[in-house]
């Protein structure tokens, strides 16, 4: 898909160029809009303030080549000059984003925040399964992995039981015991548990140092290293 951007305005030929700087985009002054000899291709935006005489003549001239024309604006348009848009063939009459941004800046903040919001993503993160366990590190309990920016590290079974143990206990101090009667229902040596603790933090990347250990004995985990820094402290106290 092609982009045409016809305007006279330096500022906003610079801020659509950004907008659509996955498409191939073209900038031309707004006079040549519709000027093609023949049937025009692609898809054209007349960008200014507000509509002239010349604009109009320029946008019927455009539709009537073929192209796809749509008319950009900062100011608001008339039923009549609206009425007339669609009348000609115009696809559709746009926004200036920086003048809508700037329109709702001037109502209150959170009109400007509303508009800036990304729709949908705390929906689909509450539906997700992955697990932010700290450190930029996230844990899929059900695929029984760790996921740190393109790394993908697979867990056993039983240390992804062990990591869900940890987080569903975050900030308590567990007993090797606990540990024991919770996953092996009591049947591992204490010595065993350590063992797949140090196996299974060696998998977690920079989150290896949320989990921490007691000098009398048990673990906890921490979602934030200060809190886990002064969690050890307190404890060897």
């Amino acid at each position: 898909m092609t982009i045409a951007i016809y305007t006279d305005d330096p500022d906003m030929a610079h801020v659509l160029s950004y907008f659509f700087n996955e498409t191939v985009c073209s900038v031309h002054a707004r006079s040549e809009l519709g000027g093609l000899p023949g049937p025009g291709s692609g898809q054209a935006i007349l960008a200014v303030g507000s509509p002239d005489e010349k604009d109009w003549f320029r946008l019927k001239r455009s539709v009537k080549q073929g192209t796809t024309t749509y008319l950009m604006i900062r100011e608001p348009m008339t039923p009549l000059e609206t009425v007339y848009a669609k009348e000609i063939g115009v696809r559709e009459i746009l926004m200036d984003p920086v003048a809508r941004l700037k329109s709702k800046a001037a109502e209150t903040p959170d009109k400007l925040i509303s508009v800036l919001v990304c729709p949908g993503l705390y929906e689909a993160a509450a539906g997700s399964e992955l697990v932010y366990i700290g450190e930029g590190t996230y844990f899929h309990p059900k695929q029984f992995c760790i996921k740190y920016g393109s790394t993908r590290t697979e867990l056993s079974e039983k240390e992804a039981a062990l990591l869900s143990f940890f987080v569903e206990n975050e900030g308590i101090v567990v007993t090797k015991h606990t540990i024991a009667e919770k996953l092996w229902g009591g049947y591992i040596q204490p010595d065993g548990i350590c063992k797949v603790i140090a196996r299974m933090k060696n998998k977690l990347g920079p989150a290896r140092e949320l989990i921490s250990s007691r000098q009398l004995g048990g673990f906890m985990y921490v979602k934030e290293r200060e809190t886990a820094e002064y969690a050890v402290t307190r404890l060897l106290k």
